[in-house]
């Protein structure tokens, strides 16, 4: 084999390996949008069981809160407003098994926006910016129910929509993005709790691999009592 045909050769191994290696992120990446365009619906038998997680009251700790405090379950949800997986477990699971048990449960709202959703950090920082005038729940319901228009409607918009009060002072906030310390803080808590993704969640100090169904969290509601942990 002449140098040319060993040039030659070594170029198409060369183009072999890159196409491999195209290949393989291809298909990591298909996966990652698979399930976030068809999220898992519900818990199998097959699934490992959830797990504790160490720093529980320091996780539970920080965060913004619905429901009455000192429930007997507390649902920490690490989550993404541009997560259709997350955009599912609160309106088909969290929300109503929340609004069936007003006095019985606690929600805790912690912050992970992905780095590869474009609109998730804004969308942080805009509920963010709601909450420092009591108004985090109304700002994340409404990012929650319009998933589909995140990134084409302005945080002011949302912000209208959610009756935040002074309009404003919330503008200012969001252009200053005077939450990314702390919506910082919520992300290495998130990666240091050992969830994989979100939704993460963690019910009661244990962090569950596939986000539980409603039936899982009326079965922890029905054996917790009255003593919350």
């Amino acid at each position: 084999m002449d140098q040319s045909q060993q040039q030659s050769a070594s170029a198409r191994i060369q183009g072999f390996a890159s196409l491999g290696l195209l290949c393989c992120a291809v298909g990591v990446l298909g996966l990652m949008l698979y399930s976030e365009i068809f999220p898992r619906k519900s818990a199998t038998a097959e699934d490992p069981p959830p797990e504790p997680v160490a720093n529980w009251e320091a996780l539970s700790a920080d965060g913004r809160r619905f429901g009455k405090e000192g429930s007997p379950v507390k649902v920490l949800v690490f989550t993404d407003f541009e997560c259709p997986a997350c955009e599912w477990f609160e309106r088909s699971t969290l929300a109503p098994f929340l609004a069936a048990h007003p006095d019985e449960v606690q929600v805790i709202v912690r912050h992970w926006p992905l780095e590869y959703h474009k609109h998730a950090m804004g969308a942080a920082i805009a509920a963010e910016c709601a909450g420092a005038q009591g108004a985090f729940r109304a700002v994340y319901e409404e990012y929650f129910r319009h998933q589909d228009s995140l990134g084409l409607r302005e945080a002011r918009s949302v912000a209208m929509s959610a009756k935040v009060p002074d309009l404003d002072a919330f503008a200012e906030c969001v252009i200053e993005r005077r939450p990314e310390a702390l919506i910082a803080k919520d992300i290495e808590a998130a990666r240091g709790s050992g969830a994989k993704g979100t939704p993460a969640v963690v019910v009661n100090g244990l962090l569950y691999s596939v986000p539980p169904d409603r039936m899982q969290l009326e079965a922890i509601l029905a054996q917790s009592g009255s003593d919350p942990r």
